[in-house]
């Protein structure tokens, strides 16, 4: 882990309420089901709790922590195409 990525990481979980699930997966609205779960996939690598070991930083664990449990719920609702529509009507209302 770099300073770099902790920085990001600490940014991200900051923001994480500003963010919709389309913007914190870095999806368009139209992305198909396995485009999803590619793009969850992908940050899951990045942002999944055990990448960061057994480091002793509680900041930084808490906040990947709450990115990776945001990032389930984004996948979660978004994976299912009526959850998906019903996710997008909620936004546009």
């Amino acid at each position: 882990m770099t300073t770099e990525w902790r920085a990001a990481v600490l940014r991200v979980a900051g923001r994480l309420e500003d963010l919709n699930y389309f913007q914190l997966l870095n999806l368009k609205p139209e992305a198909s089901s396995v485009e999803t779960r590619r793009a969850f996939r992908r940050l899951a690598q990045h942002y999944h709790p055990d990448r960061l070991g057994g480091t002793q930083d509680p900041e930084l664990h808490q906040a990947v922590s709450a990115i990776y449990r945001r990032m389930t719920e984004a996948y979660s609702a978004l994976r299912d195409p009526t959850t998906k529509a019903a996710y997008i009507e909620g936004l546009e209302a």
